[in-house]
């Protein structure tokens, strides 16, 4: 039996051979499991899921990319010598028809190139492995320095593209066999506005997203038909297919200032961001004729639904002269994130192209970016003198007033400070005191649920009209003056242990604040931050849900869930009690309702009331 073995043993290895062989092939890769696989076959070093660089400048045929993206072959030649051209066995390529121009840089549009591989000629035993290059003469001589470069390069030339989304067009090159059809590019490359129609079709070919039909989950959230239709949001709302194709959950586009970027999906126990958020936010529409109010910020976009129409309820005639814009941060909020609400508050929700000679001066400082006018051929039109015709991109339509309206909870108060800890206090808060340095300083939060300790570590940086104690002794008062205030009232003991760290020459002078991890607490830090870093600016609000956030409001008023009305009417009860005894005489105070008085002080602690 062991000799039968051993001689039938050479053939099963060459069998098993073969059927290697004609595996290692990339036309027989549909996905990236057999991707993996086929660069193990072929000797790359693949640690988990990451394959080498080399891989794809090597083993992808950058001719046919080339002619995928627009490119055909020519048998013109260049003024590289007849014989380098035929002993390097360069492929001229000239672009025709790009595909997805679009997505096309126009900046770094190229319409030769040179494609051939980096080797010592022809005849060199790894020639066959050896990397795939282009060369663009037209690029060299504008000093670009995308004038060569693999095929990652040939991709960040042509599409805004960064190096991960390089790769995933170049894998779906190999996936699709050679083409690159529209599904095969992440949607969130796009950087120019498109048409309704023309962008719920490119989102049906990624990530399974589909128009809105199905709003059964965000019904039983208790959101109406009326306000998924109505101007502020229609279209800004779409279905998902998950990838089991099992449920269809609701999807809501995630957008930067160059596109789409990704999605936020709800269903019922399930929450996600496809791709990221990093920098960009979901948005109800912008009528841009229309004047900006208010700018909403929550933390997910059926918060900011639930709260429209919590305020349609409210409201018998809603102002149709000016609009409010709905922003959701997806979850916590990120420093990139802060950083475009920034550029919304100073500069504006909408932009506009008008020619560079005939912007205003007081539009100058809100030009997003400056173009030329092209014509309906893509060709710069030039004026009278033979100038290029320059096109400015102006930021216009300023928001009235910002309102952060977070969940309210400890989390909730915590994002809060977050934000106003990243943003500065600019021209748009319209502070008294322009000079204060506590107008750009920052503040970081940070809580331990381990050790229930929350802390503010505010940072000062000394400016040309402060050098910034005034402003550090500012923070360290103001909280002294709420220990006094709120002893043993909140904890055994003042609320607040301050601390100023020693400055040190070149470095922001800091004061951190310690406190107990509770809304409270956290709460008191915001209203320290609205009062000294905005100085009570009338521009900004924040808003707070009775519950633990809007959807559980809204629910509550339409009394679709019975708890949360019940709980609803008490703390909205407690709510008011309290506004009336700010603002009452102590003796009028004392005469309330005892129970509401037991129920007030339950509230400030760290667990809600038990119903």
């Amino acid at each position: 039996m062991k000799k039968e073995n051993n001689l039938q043993h050479p053939q099963k290895e060459e069998e098993s051979r073969r059927i290697s062989n004609e595996q290692l092939s990339l036309a027989h890769v549909t996905n990236r499991k057999e991707l993996l696989n086929f660069a193990k076959l072929k000797g790359y070093e693949v640690q988990g899921s990451r394959i080498p660089l080399d891989f794809y400048k090597k083993e992808i045929n950058l001719v046919d990319f080339a002619r995928a993206i627009g490119y055909e072959y020519s048998e013109k030649t260049t003024n590289v010598s007849q014989a380098a051209f035929a002993r390097q066995r360069w492929f001229y390529m000239e672009k025709k028809q790009m595909k997805f121009p679009e997505l096309e840089r126009d900046e770094n549009a190229s319409s030769q190139i040179l494609i051939s591989r980096r080797s010592e000629g022809p005849n060199s035993p790894n020639f066959k492995y050896n990397e795939h290059y282009y060369f663009s003469q037209q690029l060299a001589h504008t000093g670009d320095k995308k004038n060569h470069g693999s095929i990652v390069d040939l991709v960040q030339l042509h599409f805004k593209a960064d190096f991960k989304d390089s790769i995933k067009i170049i894998e779906n090159f190999i996936y699709k066999n050679n083409e690159l059809k529209e599904n095969a590019l992440p949607f969130h490359l796009s950087g120019t506005a498109v048409g309704q129609a023309s962008e719920v079709k490119r989102l049906e070919n990624y990530y399974n997203i589909r128009p809105l039909s199905d709003t059964s989950y965000l019904n039983s959230r208790g959101i109406s038909d009326e306000t998924l239709k109505s101007t502020t949001f229609r279209g800004r709302i779409h279905n998902a297919l998950s990838d089991d194709k099992k449920h269809l959950n609701t999807a809501f586009p995630i957008s930067s200032e160059n596109g789409l970027i990704g999605f936020e999906v709800r269903n019922t126990d399930f929450k996600s961001v496809l791709d990221h958020k990093n920098d960009g936010f979901w948005r109800s529409n912008v009528d841009h004729e229309k004047p900006v109010k208010e700018i909403f910020v929550t933390e997910s976009a059926i918060d900011a639904l639930s709260q429209w129409e919590l305020k349609q309820l409210q409201s018998q005639q809603p102002r149709t002269d000016v609009q409010d814009v709905y922003l959701s941060t997806a979850g916590s909020i990120t420093g990139r994130q802060i950083d475009l609400l920034q550029k919304m508050l100073d500069k504006g929700m909408s932009r506009k192209a008008m020619l560079l000679s005939q912007v205003p001066q007081d539009a100058i400082k809100d030009i997003a970016q400056v173009t030329s006018q092209k014509d309906e051929r893509g060709q710069a039109v030039l004026d009278s003198n033979g100038q290029v015709v320059q096109v400015a991109h102006v930021h216009y339509n300023k928001p009235e007033k910002l309102t952060l309206g977070f969940d309210n909870d400890t989390a909730g108060a915590m994002l809060t400070v977050k934000v106003l800890g990243r943003l500065q206090a600019s021209e748009f808060f319209k502070v008294p005191d322009k000079n204060s340095a506590l107008n750009s300083s920052q503040i970081d939060p940070y809580r331990n649920n381990k050790t229930n300790i929350g802390r503010l570590s505010w940072s000062i940086s000394p400016t040309e009209k402060s050098d910034g104690q005034r402003e550090t002794q500012m923070i360290v008062d103001y909280f002294k003056e709420k220990n006094i205030q709120f002893k043993d009232k909140l904890s055994e003991g003042e609320p607040f242990n301050i601390s100023k760290i020693p400055s040190q020459e070149g470095k922001p002078l800091q004061v951190e604040i310690e406190f107990k991890n509770i809304s409270k607490t956290w709460n008191l830090a915001v209203e320290a931050i609205h009062k000294l870093k905005f100085q009570d600016s009338k521009k900004l609000e924040i808003a707070r849900p009775v519950l633990k956030d809007w959807n559980e409001d809204l629910k509550a008023v339409k009394g679709i869930d019975e708890i949360l009305k019940k709980r609803y009417n008490i703390y909205n009860s407690v709510n008011q009690f309290n506004n009336i005894g700010k603002q009452a005489p102590k003796q009028q105070v004392k005469n309330q309702d005892p129970l509401m008085e037991e129920i007030s002080k339950a509230m400030d602690r760290s667990k809600r009331i038990k119903l």
